[in-house]
């Protein structure tokens, strides 16, 4: 966003000089060429998932496990409630295939009141699952009213 100061004469009374000033928005980038992935939840049984991954990072992938390894993307959800999460140990995972292009998701829990974090990465077809970035964890709300 930015500013651009416009002169103009106000007539209240007597004649003033006054700056009033315009805001010109500017479109947002459609990424930010950083690797990251943030959940935040949006009610007991859906979070929301957003990422970047950035060009480098995309290079990488694409030398290592093929030109078309972004077409097997996936989001591995992890249930991590009273755990100290080290990428092993949680309670459960599932995985949610996801398309090259999108840069967002909403994820639908199977259970309110817990702990959650997921992993963009990549699922490779004998079945290693190749992890680009972890995001923070969100503690789900409970069911029903408090």
């Amino acid at each position: 966003m930015s500013e651009k100061n416009l002169s103009s004469s106000s007539r209240v009374g007597t004649a003033q000089k006054s700056k009033a000033k315009v805001l010109i928005w500017e479109e947002l980038p459609r990424n930010y060429n950083d690797t990251r992935v943030v959940m935040m939840p949006r009610d007991p049984y859906w979070a929301f998932t957003y990422w970047d991954i950035s060009t480098n990072t995309k290079a990488k992938i694409k030398k290592q496990w093929g030109a078309d390894a972004f077409s097997r993307l996936s989001l591995r959800v992890y249930d991590v409630t009273d755990i100290k999460f080290d990428g092993t140990n949680a309670h459960r995972f599932f995985n949610i295939p996801i398309s090259e292009g999108s840069q967002n998701w909403y994820v639908n829990v199977p259970e309110a009141n817990r702990n959650w974090c997921v992993d963009l990465g990549i699922l490779l077809k004998d079945g290693r699952f190749i992890t680009i970035a972890r995001s923070n964890v969100v503690i789900m709300p409970k069911h029903g009213v408090s």
